[in-house]
């Protein structure tokens, strides 16, 4: 399976074959989505909307029910911080 980030000006194309790829990639979209604002990433058939998390939001997790941080993972209704997208592969 392979990552498709897409982002305004750009996009990137990362394999998924294993941990590393998957710590790689959840690092590059961090990195996008903190210099961009916002991206899409999509992985088989499904597409996340990924952001910066809100400072004064007090939104959380889905899963860990955790504060989202830096980053955040949407999908429909689910929120995802960076720990419990990792635990997705």
């Amino acid at each position: 399976m392979n990552a498709e980030i897409h982002y305004p000006g750009g996009g990137l194309i990362l394999p998924l074959r294993s941990a590393y790829d998957w710590e790689l990639m959840l690092e590059t979209v961090g990195d996008c989505a903190a210099r961009k604002g916002g991206l899409s990433l999509c992985m088989g058939k499904y597409e996340w909307r990924v952001g910066r998390a809100e400072t004064a939001s007090p939104e959380t997790c889905s899963e860990c029910q955790g504060p989202l941080r830096k980053v955040v993972y949407r999908r429909n209704r689910r929120r995802l911080c960076s720990r419990c997208m990792k635990a997705t592969q």
